[in-house]
């Protein structure tokens, strides 16, 4: 997927871990949890982005760019989430 390497799958939650050269270690983390079957949105999306800098270069790196990866893994949330099927539970 891109420059990102799944690391751990399951039946609800999804694991990146970023393969592209950064000053540390990036990971992108999706989990789908059942909240009401009845409601109109029965699922919760949440994604978890992590980074653990190298050195002060890794702290400048991802405070420097917070505001555009907000924005980057936002959107990309978002788009998963519009896309997600539900099945009746039980199935």
């Amino acid at each position: 997927m891109d420059f990102w390497k799944v690391v751990r799958v399951s039946n609800s939650r999804l694991t990146l871990a970023a393969e592209m050269k950064l000053p540390g270690e990036a990971f992108f983390d999706l989990k789908v949890e059942r909240i009401d079957p009845e409601s109109t949105c029965p699922v919760k999306l949440i994604h978890t982005v992590s980074f653990d800098p190298k050195g002060l270069l890794g702290f400048i790196y991802w405070y420097g760019l917070f505001p555009i990866h907000k924005l980057v893994f936002d959107r990309m949330a978002q788009a998963l989430a519009s896309r997600i099927e539900i099945e009746p539970h039980g199935r």
